[in-house]
């Protein structure tokens, strides 16, 4: 998997998400500090560094328990799933239900 972040002059760069990484991903980062393109605008451009079939994209200061990135690519073994996010704790929750 590719896991992608956008930092600004270097902050907070993803020492915690390094250490939840796997051995077959690849991590990229890219400095939005100069070209100053925006998140989305960033976020393509790390994304455009790698070429893996799964792309994440992590926030500097995100924090993925152990066997994360495991989780996440198992929902993709449902090939209707095209995208799946994280369980970021009982204060982020959103009642999707009707």
């Amino acid at each position: 998997m590719d896991v992608c972040m956008v930092t600004f002059r270097g902050d907070g760069v993803g020492n915690t998400v390094e250490a939840a990484l796997r051995p077959q991903d690849r991590f990229y980062v890219w400095d939005n500090t100069g070209p100053q393109l925006g998140y989305a605008g960033g976020a393509n451009r790390a994304a455009a560094m790698g070429s893996g079939d799964l792309i994440a994209f992590m926030n500097p200061d995100l924090r993925p328990a152990i066997g994360f990135f495991d989780a996440i690519e198992r929902e993709f073994d449902d090939r209707e799933v095209v995208a799946a996010a994280g369980d970021q704790g009982p204060g982020w929750r959103v009642d999707w239900g009707g």
